[in-house]
């Protein structure tokens, strides 16, 4: 196993990793992809993220972290609403396009809007649609708890990040 030398210093004193050496440490954690979508004051917004887990049954709570300099961060705070499209194992460059900073994702015209006026990615797994519920500070992020209005899965095998490429779920018995 390899050893993470620890050279940063804290405020408390501690040591931590390098940045570098934190996401190399990061990366050897495979996670599903997602890109989050919102709409709001008539424009649509959206970036990949794999920061994403359930938080609690009941209610139904779904926690995703966003970049707090982002577009998309202030537009899902604004708005107080977002669907998080599960991108399947053939949508690596929609996570490309989404993880583009600064660029108009929308551009090509491929989602649509939903009840809730969010857009939806054409081709997704399956996506949640939630409602802000509480919104934390951490860090460079906002830590937003999203309460889960409606969810939808199709079938088919989800996009997964690792080691700082995309790949496919294999499945073992």
């Amino acid at each position: 196993m390899a050893s993470v030398s620890r050279t940063t210093s804290s405020n408390e004193g501690r040591t931590t990793p390098e940045e570098r050496e934190f996401r190399e440490a990061m990366s050897s954690f495979p996670t599903g992809v997602t890109v989050v979508t919102t709409f709001h004051e008539g424009v649509p917004y959206g970036m990949t993220l794999n920061a994403l887990t359930s938080v609690s049954l009941d209610p139904r709570l779904l926690l995703v972290c966003l970049a707090s300099t982002s577009r998309t961060a202030r537009a899902v705070i604004g708005r107080g609403m977002f669907r998080v499209n599960l991108l399947a194992e053939n949508q690596a460059a929609v996570s490309r396009e989404f993880a583009r900073r600064g660029a108009d994702h929308f551009a090509g015209g491929d989602c649509s809007l939903d009840e809730h006026h969010l857009p939806e990615l054409p081709g997704a797994l399956g996506s949640i649609v939630c409602e802000v519920d509480t919104v934390h500070r951490g860090g460079d992020h906002e830590i937003v708890i999203g309460r889960v209005l409606s969810c939808q899965v199709r079938p088919g095998s989800p996009l997964l990040f690792y080691g700082g490429g995309y790949g496919r779920c294999t499945l073992v018995a």
